[in-house]
């Protein structure tokens, strides 16, 4: 399941990507660089593998830097994580093909938007 785990993020060191700061359920931190593409509002998309009490252990959209032997997965806590419905996915999805859709229109027809 998509779930989002609040992180700080700074700028990468390629336009593509951004360095990103976490927590994990012991409140260690840990950074890594991850592309744009999975940062939304101040959160890095994540798989949520398993669920505990006060726990979730999830996927990581690559591996961070810092942790040696890290594979891409961390412990975090619930209150870290805000997940999302199929509904409310599948709507964020659209909106994201909309946008690139109107952002390869030729000037002319995207100033026709406004």
């Amino acid at each position: 399941m998509k779930a989002y785990l609040k992180v700080k993020i700074s700028p990468g060191m390629f336009p593509h990507e951004n360095a990103v700061w976490m927590e994990d359920y012991t409140g260690t931190g840990t950074s890594g660089f991850f592309g744009k593409r999975f940062i939304k509002d101040g959160r890095l998309e994540v798989e949520v593998l398993e669920e505990r009490e006060e726990t979730i252990w999830v996927r990581l959209p690559g591996s961070t830097l810092e942790v040696p032997g890290d594979k891409g997965y961390i412990t975090v806590r619930k209150e870290d994580l805000k997940y999302l419905t199929p509904d409310q996915i599948s709507f964020i999805e659209s909106l994201e093909e909309a946008s690139e859709t109107v952002e390869s229109w030729p000037e002319w027809k995207r100033n026709i938007l406004g």
